[in-house]
């Protein structure tokens, strides 16, 4: 039986050992982590503010690596319980979630190209477009209180085949690690690091150079949340999906033949055009957006109602290990660019 034609069973019918009670513990609990971690976070932002402000460079240095810490461990708490309800959500709920999520990067972008045009260079001016996404993450608390409430009567239980369950989420999660693999191999690092070829290397291009890497931002920001918003209307089932991530890895290709590191690169500079180069970015943002919502729509499908922990767990530490490598690949690209 395929995730898409799974059973549907009303809640009422459901025998008493597999029902869930209409106040949860769990819906509670993970709100209180969730605020936790964001206020865990908010503080480590203003002590690394303090100690640039007021410190020596020992307290910068020991300061930064709490910070990296903190948030390390913030960054994995609040997946993993964002995940925990995410899968019990209606599709439509869910999409719109991700798509709240992803706008916070178009406002900073916007802030990013302010802070370039003025040439602000201090350390709370950069800091505030993070503490602006960050604070979207603020939006999803009062979904507790509103699954909590509608849990017995509003959702349907799902009952997969278990050995279909099984492949189904071993592909979902092989699915997330490729889209996220691919997505932080490119963004931030490779696309930062790109700049518009020109063979006598004189900056001739209509946005001003010092603009040119925070449009580069607002412009991967509006695209990747114009995809999420496509999620809600173009669906694909979970092979499609997955066939889309693979395919979407060519990107890494796309990008590292364009004049990526030019001062420094071997490689010759395949892709000159521009053009070309935005249009990769484009695509490359609206289906990054996309496949990440839609595969978290279509995760909706396959978990079974009592295993939200289960798979709030497994799901965060898919995406976790796919930005790791994400990053970390793309520094054996720069290597790999510098020396062939």
């Amino acid at each position: 039986m395929k995730a898409e034609e799974m059973e549907l069973i009303p809640i009422e019918n459901i025998p008493q050992n597999e029902t869930i009670p209409k106040n949860e513990p769990i819906f509670e609990l993970t709100k209180t982590q969730h605020l936790w971690t964001l206020a865990i976070y908010y503080i480590a932002v203003v002590l690394e503010c303090v100690a640039i402000s007021f410190g020596g460079e020992v307290l910068i240095f020991v300061s930064r690596i709490i910070t990296l810490l903190v948030l390390a461990f913030v960054i994995g708490t609040s997946q993993n319980v964002y995940h925990q309800y995410l899968v019990i959500l209606p599709p439509e709920y869910l999409n719109g979630l991700l798509l709240g999520e992803n706008s916070g990067l178009i406002i900073v972008g916007i802030v990013f190209m302010i802070s370039a045009f003025y040439n602000v260079a201090t350390i709370s001016f950069i800091i505030l477009p993070f503490l602006i996404w960050c604070l979207s993450k603020l939006l999803p608390v009062k979904c507790f209180k509103e699954v909590g409430k509608g849990i017995t009567f509003e959702i349907q239980y799902r009952i997969p085949d278990a050995r279909d369950e099984t492949f189904d989420r071993s592909l979902q999660l092989i699915n997330t690690f490729i889209l996220y693999f691919t997505t932080f191999t490119v963004f931030p690092m490779m696309i930062f690091e790109t700049e518009i070829y020109r063979e006598q290397s004189f900056y001739d291009f209509f946005i001003p150079e010092q603009m040119f890497v925070p449009s580069l931002f607002l412009l991967f920001g509006i695209f990747l949340t114009l995809g999420t918003s496509l999620a809600g209307y173009i669906k694909l089932t979970q092979k499609q999906l997955f066939v889309s991530s693979i395919a979407r890895t060519i990107f890494i290709i796309i990008f590292l033949f364009c004049n990526y590191r030019p001062q420094t690169r071997i490689l010759p500079v395949l892709i000159t055009n521009e053009n070309v180069y935005f249009i990769s970015l484009i695509l490359f943002a609206l289906s990054g957006g996309y496949l990440a919502a839609r595969s978290e729509m279509n995760d909706h499908k396959i978990v079974r109602m009592t295993e939200p922990l289960k798979d709030g767990l497994f799901t965060s530490m898919t995406q976790s290990a796919g930005t790791f490598f994400g990053f970390f690949f793309s520094s054996i690209i720069m290597t790999l660019t510098d020396w062939f």
